[in-house]
């Protein structure tokens, strides 16, 4: 079996965010990564050499969507010193983005055992884990999300995942019992919500999934039937 398709269903959830004077955090509360980015623009024109802007300048345009440039400073990163675990990190977001889940994974690799790895381990194991999961490598898709989950990373991120993973191996059973507490506490999460209706589907609680889904029902099931081959109710 495969990842559904049609649905977005696997989570990152929270990542912690390291130091940064008042003014930035300020600015990122508000999305505004556009202002910051001309900052340190004008800085990298003032000394082009300044490896710390460069890795501002890549993680600021990573989070503000683009991906080409957060590629370029980070390579240009590591090509001056290639010892930078959160560089790897943001080439394999980028990758992840580009759907290139193989080289995404090359990088969260070396993210993890270059010389200074990236600092926020959890989120960088729940990210490890998702890509196996793409590649269908569900032994070690598991493997890391519970290294994530050892490190206290967050518990919703982390059981659906495991339900996705589960559901990708056609056990539904166990994929409704991951989220159906989950599901509970985050009734507001969309991507919970539809992975628990497509597990009752699988399971043939259709009435249940049909209150849970609502107008979703039918993407759910083409996903569900898509998933598996084959037709279905």
């Amino acid at each position: 079996m495969r990842i559904f398709s049609l649905l977005v269903l696997l989570l990152v959830g929270c990542q912690s965010t390291s130091e940064t004077p008042l003014s930035e955090q300020q600015q990122t509360q508000v999305g505004n990564y556009t202002a910051q980015i001309e900052h340190y623009r004008q800085a990298l024109a003032q000394r082009p050499g300044d490896i710390k802007v460069k890795q501002k300048l890549a993680t600021l345009f990573y989070l503000n969507g683009d991906n080409e440039s957060a590629d370029f400073f980070a390579e240009q990163v590591l090509e001056q010193s290639p010892v930078h675990g959160d560089m790897y990190f943001v080439r394999g977001q980028v990758a992840m983005n580009r759907q290139n889940y193989v080289y995404a994974l090359r990088q969260f690799q070396k993210a993890i055992h270059c010389k200074q790895p990236y600092a926020d381990t959890g989120y960088l194991f729940i990210n490890v884990g998702i890509v196996n999961a793409m590649i269908g490598d569900y032994e070690k898709a598991i493997d890391y999300t519970n290294k994530a989950r050892l490190l206290g990373y967050e518990t919703r991120a982390v059981k659906n995942n495991l339900a996705v993973i589960a559901m990708s191996q056609g056990d539904y059973k166990t994929s409704l019992e991951l989220l159906e507490p989950i599901m509970k506490q985050y009734p507001e999460d969309e991507s919970i919500r539809v992975n628990a209706g497509v597990s009752m589907i699988a399971l043939g609680y259709l009435q249940q999934a049909k209150l849970l889904l609502g107008d979703d029902y039918p993407l759910a099931v083409r996903s569900l039937a898509e998933s598996q081959g084959e037709n279905t109710l």
